[in-house]
């Protein structure tokens, strides 16, 4: 599957060489089991979102990743099936594009 491929390519990278921080994609490989594969390895990531995504601002209150509500500095969200992180939105073309940040020990999450 193309998750399989997304991880397999992860693994290679990895194995080069020096170890990276954080770990990027697109949102075609942000899956929830590409996203806990890159944290069980303890790494960070940035990954877009795809806008039909659901979060949950607070537990069991899920909203679209597109809600216009979103600040400017983000919002600090659950995904489901996932875990708490920061999801932020930015016009690189039309529409806005949602994002979301995910970091072992961040600020955003003391």
């Amino acid at each position: 599957t193309k998750n399989d491929d997304c991880q397999e390519m992860l693994k290679e990278g990895l194995a080069w060489g020096p170890e990276s921080a954080f770990v990027s994609g697109d949102s075609q490989s942000s899956c929830v089991a590409n996203l806990k594969w890159i944290k069980h390895r303890q790494r960070a990531l940035l990954f877009g979102l795809e806008s039909n995504r659901l979060a949950s601002v607070e537990k069991g209150v899920r909203v679209s990743v597109q809600q216009p509500a979103v600040a400017e500095e983000g919002w600090v969200v659950w995904l489901n099936a996932f875990d708490q992180l920061k999801l932020f939105r930015t016009r690189l073309i039309d529409p806005l594009r949602p994002y979301a940040v995910y970091q072992s020990n961040p600020d955003y999450q003391s």
